[in-house]
């Protein structure tokens, strides 16, 4: 979709593909949402709310909707001597030095 920001492209192709799965619960069973930026994601889940919310609203009945937003080990590592790194292959290479199986089965 091509239209200017504001106009509820984000939300009317949420409302379409969970009305979609809500009618043929066995036909869909998954959404996945990509996006380019965390902001552009942010976005996405908050609609998935809001959308959440009005169906609820609606119908008296939770939605039953899981949402579930995925991003880079730079954005949701919570370890300081890794969160405090600014370069992405750095983080990763931290990251994966602290959680990788061998290192967990050490413990």
């Amino acid at each position: 979709l091509e239209m200017p920001s504001g106009t509820g492209k984000t939300v009317s192709l949420l409302s379409l593909i969970v009305a979609y799965m809500k009618a043929k619960p066995h036909a869909v069973t998954k959404l996945v949402y990509c996006s380019r930026t965390v902001p552009e994601i942010e976005k996405v889940v908050e609609e998935m709310k809001l959308l959440s919310d009005y169906i609820k609203s609606e119908t008296g009945q939770d939605s039953n909707l899981l949402c579930l937003a995925l991003s880079s080990r730079k954005n949701l590592c919570v370890h300081p001597e890794v969160s405090a790194e600014k370069d992405g292959r750095v983080v990763d290479g931290k990251c994966y030095s602290l959680t990788a199986s061998y290192v967990r089965q050490k413990h």
